[in-house]
């Protein structure tokens, strides 16, 4: 599933000037955790939506609390996770409590790997993968 938050920190980023990488890098890391924290977030009350929250329960790991910044770089709901409502219409489709923890856990590794996966490409493009995903990501 492709990230659509993605664009947003994009978009910010590019409005900052070329010379301000510490602002730069300030922006990719406060929405580095501020996206998987509403990942994690959304997806541990999903799994209590689907009744599979007990089967799940070594799957997701508690979120780690997203020190907000005086100024925050974007609104708090630019970074919601979008992607959550076709996961839980997966889970839904879905009869077997076992295939459902399944599809969860398959589901859970996609929506990381995607949002890692553009995170890096992002800080590539704004030349910021030294301060940011390189030691993050490698």
């Amino acid at each position: 599933m492709i990230d659509s938050r993605i664009e947003k920190v994009d978009l910010a980023l590019k409005a900052i000037a070329q010379d301000q990488l510490t602002q730069k890098v300030a922006l990719w890391q406060w929405a580095y955790r501020e996206m998987l924290h509403e990942t994690l977030t959304g997806m541990h009350q999903l799994s209590h939506l689907a009744g599979i929250a007990e089967r799940v329960v070594d799957e997701w790991r508690q979120p780690v609390d997203v020190v907000a910044p005086e100024k925050p770089f974007l609104a708090a709901s630019a970074l919601a996770d979008r992607r959550l409502p076709q996961v839980l219409d997966g889970l839904g489709s879905t009869r077997d409590d076992q295939d459902r923890a399944q599809l969860w856990r398959l589901r859970y590794a996609s929506l990381i790997a995607s949002t890692l996966q553009g995170m890096h490409a992002l800080a590539g493009a704004h030349h910021i993968d030294r301060q940011t995903a390189g030691s993050w990501l490698s």
